[in-house]
């Protein structure tokens, strides 16, 4: 099982040790103030629940009247339209309500909808309590991660004597957005040679071998301790006058004793594991025909009595020192099955919410060396998935149902296309379908 972004970002967190932690604040709200500072930084701003509650009120009562539709109670007040009011010791009974709507109001009076009828009621001196309201406020605040201010909207600004709570997650050292930058740059590098059983280049962190995972996070882990010393590097020692010593300089030392320990801890396993940018490389000779300048195919051995067609091998191709920059298009070989229920992930750095994704598998290829027409074999299910709450990333999930894959023959090819709102199309993934036979039917 593949790791992606958001669980590696999470083990990198582990290995530096800058694990979650949770936080409450409250502050007081005086209808002017939008900025409030927290009391933790940074923090993950996806997981904030803000909530702003308006306390308890009472307004004196000193009449009462109904309409039939309406009850109007005079009252020097200060409550608004939508916050629920009760009334109490009305010599009209009918006019004590409990847990009533305020539809109006103004500064001398307010009416609740109501069908109750009787006698109106002057002089009355008895107190309408409004209950106290608490509304989620998360979807309109703006959080400055890095350094835990939090923003109300204009329109939302808290009201006085309004008792704002934060709760939420804070970290250490470094915001989702960092330690996404981290992870990602750290794959660049660990995965720039990283190919897999076909030859094909791993172009994201969901197609990364498992084996590749935790050197993946050291070289993070490096990269990010490294921001930390050259933070500390700005510090200076301190030395009082009586005699006390604070060598801050110490801090940049510890730190750069570590990162270069976990640069010596990646290059080891790099070494012995055969992956990254300290693996021994090993040359893979290919028999290339003299005349085509084509490889020479493989086959797995047999038994000099099997005669069953010979079983082709697939194996990584050597680029030779090639340094061709990469395509646009993603090239990717997919294997599965046949007889199974496929499905694979496609990982994208933009909102895929006005794309319309198709994919298809055929026989052979559109190109002028096409044996045969481009004979349609397969539409892929496509669905949109996203990649985690803290980042507009949205991915594809491909998919073929078992009744699909049974048909399919052991090459084809497939490619990814999605046209965009303006109507465009463009491709975004390519390649080969090996579907290996099933044996049980």
């Amino acid at each position: 099982m593949t790791a992606s972004v958001q669980q590696l970002s999470e083990r990198l967190r582990a290995e530096i040790g800058d694990i979650a932690r949770s936080f409450t604040d409250t502050f007081t709200g005086d209808g002017i103030t939008s900025r409030f500072q927290l009391s933790q930084a940074p923090v993950q701003g996806y997981t904030l629940v803000v909530t702003v509650t308006t306390p308890a009120a009472t307004a004196t009562v000193t009449a009462a009247s109904a309409n039939g539709t309406t009850v109007t109670y005079t009252s020097a007040n200060t409550f608004a339209v939508g916050q629920v009011v009760s009334i109490a010791g009305l010599s009209t009974n009918a006019f004590n309500l409990t847990n009533a709507t305020i539809a109006t109001r103004s500064a001398t009076q307010f009416t609740v909808t109501s069908t109750v009828t009787g006698t109106a009621v002057t002089g009355a001196a008895v107190l309408a309590v409004r209950a106290a309201t608490t509304v989620d406020r998360s979807a309109n605040v703006t959080i400055e991660e890095g350094v835990g201010v939090l923003s109300f909207e204009i329109a939302n600004i808290p009201a006085d004597n309004t008792v704002i709570k934060v709760y939420g997650q804070a970290y250490r050292y470094f915001t989702d957005s960092e330690i996404s930058y981290y992870i990602n740059t750290a794959f660049f590098e660990h995965a720039k040679s990283t190919t897999d059983t076909h030859g094909a280049r791993v172009p994201q962190v969901s197609l990364l071998p498992p084996i590749d995972e935790y050197p993946l996070v050291l070289l993070a882990s490096t990269m990010a301790l490294y921001t930390l010393a050259t933070d500390s590097a700005f510090d200076i020692d301190i030395s009082s006058p009586d005699g006390v010593q604070i060598p801050r300089s110490e801090r940049f030392r510890q730190l750069m004793q570590i990162v270069e320990a976990r640069k010596a801890q990646y290059k080891e396993l790099c070494v012995m594991l055969g992956v990254g940018m300290y693996r021994i490389e090993v040359a893979t000779l290919r028999r290339i025909s003299r005349l085509t300048n084509r490889y020479v195919p493989i086959y797995r051995p047999q038994e000099i009595d099997d005669h069953s067609l010979p079983d082709r091998v697939t194996l990584p191709m050597p680029d030779y020192g090639d340094i061709t920059p990469p395509t646009p298009v993603l090239s990717r070989d997919i294997s599965m099955y046949s007889g199974d229920d496929f499905s694979m992930r496609y990982q994208f750095g933009f909102d895929l919410t006005t794309f319309t994704p198709k994919g298809q598998v055929r026989l052979y290829t559109q190109g002028s060396y096409a044996q045969v027409g481009p004979l349609l074999l397969a539409d892929f299910t496509i669905t949109k998935y996203s990649v985690n709450n803290n980042s507009v990333l949205d991915g594809l999930i491909i998919s073929l149902p078992s009744a699909t894959t049974t048909n399919l023959p052991k090459t084809s090819y497939y490619d990814i296309q999605m046209t965009g709102s303006d109507g465009k199309i463009k491709t975004y993934a390519t390649g080969k379908v090996f579907t290996e036979k099933q044996v049980t039917i």
